[in-house]
């Protein structure tokens, strides 16, 4: 690489290396809410549903293959490339999702309101993949 050059956020696995979890959110008015949380750590895995009267929960420790697998898949949708923002403001009562990286040493906030990620559908895919629960 020249000196010129810069190198992208996303370029270094050791980015994903220092992941220790990852908090997911997605939901609306209508729709209900979906909350995933996945420790790199402990590979525990948490995934809860909730709307109105209905609170339901999963909590399941993965394969460390399921952990590289995930973290092989976010690598490919570069995650760590999304912009920390994307909002339609012209939209009421949509949808609202948010991601929560927590590295070793910092913490990435991603968030949208009615507005996504080209990625988005692969990265609901690959949680739902993963917790073997539906998710968004």
């Amino acid at each position: 690489m020249e000196c010129n050059q810069s190198k992208s956020k996303d370029e270094s696995s050791d980015v994903y290396n220092d992941i220790v979890s990852i908090k997911v959110d997605v939901g609306g008015y209508f729709s209900g809410n979906y909350e995933v949380e996945l420790d790199f750590i402990s590979r525990r895995l948490s995934w809860r549903f909730f709307y109105v009267t209905s609170d339901k929960r999963f909590e399941k420790t993965i394969r460390q293959k399921t952990l590289n697998d995930f973290i092989d898949t976010i690598k490919n949708l570069k995650l760590m490339d999304w912009d920390s923002e994307y909002l339609d403001l012209d939209i009421c009562d949509g949808t609202q999702w948010g991601i929560e990286i927590s590295k070793k040493d910092d913490k990435i906030m991603i968030r949208g309101d009615n507005k996504f990620p080209d990625e988005w559908d692969e990265f609901c895919q690959l949680i739902s993949r993963t917790t073997g629960k539906r998710f968004g």
